[in-house]
């Protein structure tokens, strides 16, 4: 069954993903004192993510890539997607109109 997310409020969120990277590192039958060694964060900064307190993103992204389970943020960071200035520039050339030059 699948969760529809955005119906879930940012802490049950949080929640829904610390126990989902729990269950990966029981799964593969990790120990917290190696994922922390693996995702270089200390051991206590790990039990305090895997109790359900608040970490710094880069630790979750460190926790996550140590599970092998960085690749599901790939969504996020689309190569197509266009960078403000590229929209600008394109913006800017197709308004441009070629103008004929004028006889002196």
């Amino acid at each position: 069954m699948q969760i529809q997310v955005n119906f879930l409020t940012d802490q049950e969120m949080y929640q829904k993903i610390t126990e989902s990277l729990v269950a990966k590192r029981l799964a593969l039958n990790i120990l917290q004192k190696e994922l922390a060694a693996k995702a270089g964060i200390a051991v206590p900064t790990l039990v305090k993510f895997e109790a359900g307190q608040e970490v710094k993103v880069l630790t979750l992204f460190k926790i996550m890539r140590a599970l092998g389970e960085f690749s599901r943020l790939n969504a996020l960071v689309a190569e197509n997607i266009e960078s403000p200035k590229a929209i600008h520039e394109r913006k800017e050339k197709a308004g441009r109109i070629r103008q004929r030059a004028r006889k002196s």
